[in-house]
């Protein structure tokens, strides 16, 4: 699922101390000289992400996966971890009466 949207690369981009871009170019697994064994691929982070969740509801539907919560806790003293749910503070002023509001200290 993941290698189907990320694309292989044979160098690094970083940046110097002034903040300018600096490539490095490797050379490729395999060939003379080459300073890895395996090739390095790049994802970008929202793809990643819609890959792991759809992995997550194909393989353990068990798990419930929300969004626009946080957490507000973890309750450790059973069996199994339960976390305490929250919402964020309404944009629009008007909460969900679903979960506490998450305290922003």
């Amino acid at each position: 699922r993941v290698s189907r949207f990320s694309a292989t690369v044979n160098g690094r981009l970083s940046f110097n101390a002034e903040g300018k871009p600096v490539e490095s170019r490797l050379k490729p697994p395999g060939t003379p000289g080459a300073e890895k064994t395996y090739v390095t691929r790049v994802l970008q982070r929202d793809r990643l992400q819609a890959c792991l969740l759809a992995e997550v509801r194909e393989r353990y539907p068990q798990v419930d996966v929300q969004f626009g919560v946080g957490c507000s806790g973890v309750d450790l003293s059973g069996e199994r971890p339960l976390l305490e749910l929250c919402s964020p503070p309404a944009a629009d002023g008007v909460e969900d009466e679903a979960e506490e509001e998450c305290d922003p200290n």
